[in-house]
């Protein structure tokens, strides 16, 4: 029986160990989007807004070299 128990006791720690990560993760993700959310709501930052725009908004591959001709 103590075989069995330890198994089953490493499975459970297994599978706590990934249930929190997952809370880590969503603790983080939701920390950025309330950030993101007071930014665009309450005091409007305007350097956030145009790093929104330039990353939904980017022609072009990353790290790509744009030149401009006037």
């Amino acid at each position: 029986m103590e075989i069995v128990d330890i198994f089953h006791f490493k499975k459970k720690k297994i599978e706590y160990d990934k249930l929190t990560n997952v809370e880590k993760l969503l603790n983080m993700q939701n920390k950025k989007l309330i950030n993101e959310n007071i930014s665009l709501s309450q005091n409007i930052d305007l350097n956030f807004l145009d790093e929104v725009y330039r990353q939904k908004f980017a022609v072009g591959k990353k790290n790509e070299k744009l030149l401009i001709i006037k």
